[in-house]
């Protein structure tokens, strides 16, 4: 079913859009007539992705509708995004949304972040962080790293005019990022793995 979007074949295009909306159907092909749907593109399958996106649907078949929503309506993929995201209590449908909106040019910008539980959103990029780490033999502490990169990028957001001030000759902001970005893949994958010390004592 999913190479009926790949082939761009749009004699499957109603068996693929009969399958994704039966509820009758395991969950797995639902999402494979999804894929294909996304493949297809156009209006008819914003507008069925629209309906396979509500809150009504099932959880790993609405996640896989927003993400495939997600590659040609960030806008319309944002708005299910929000309603789902802040009541999601599934890691695996959480994952796939955020990383769909990050694979997106812009996307991370549309991630709808009001609301959502901090806990999850950390757990979320500790994860990401983690199995990126493991393919490509990075050795660091995830659980502190993710949270020393947050806080250099939370730095630059909130004290940018003490950092440069008004007046001062002021780098681009894609210089900065540029910087930003060389900083931590060096400091991350330019390293040996280092022994935890032992916890202090009271």
């Amino acid at each position: 079913m999913k190479l009926a979007g790949v082939w761009k074949l749009e004699v499957f295009r109603a068996d693929a859009e009969n399958i994704a909306r039966d509820g009758t159907a395991s969950e797995s092909v639902r999402r494979a007539a999804i894929e294909a749907i996304a493949g297809l593109g156009g209006e008819r399958s914003n507008a069925i992705l629209t309906v396979l996106a509500a809150p009504e649907e099932a959880v790993s078949v609405r996640s896989a509708a927003i993400a495939a929503l997600s590659s040609f309506d960030l806008e319309s993929a944002a708005e299910f995004a929000s309603r789902s995201l802040a009541r999601l209590n599934n890691g695996a449908a959480f994952d796939e949304i955020f990383s769909s909106f990050l694979r997106r040019q812009g996307g991370a910008h549309r991630l709808p972040l009001s609301g959502l539980d901090d806990t999850a959103v950390a757990a979320f990029v500790e994860q990401v962080a983690g199995r990126e780490a493991e393919l490509r033999g990075y050795q660091f502490d995830v659980h502190i790293s993710t949270r020393l990169v947050a806080g250099m990028v939370m730095s630059m957001a909130l004290l940018d005019e003490w950092l440069f001030p008004t007046g001062k000759r002021r780098p681009s902001r894609q210089r900065i990022v540029n910087e930003m970005v060389a900083f931590v893949l060096h400091g991350l994958a330019h390293r040996e793995a280092v022994a935890e010390p032992a916890e202090a004592s009271g």
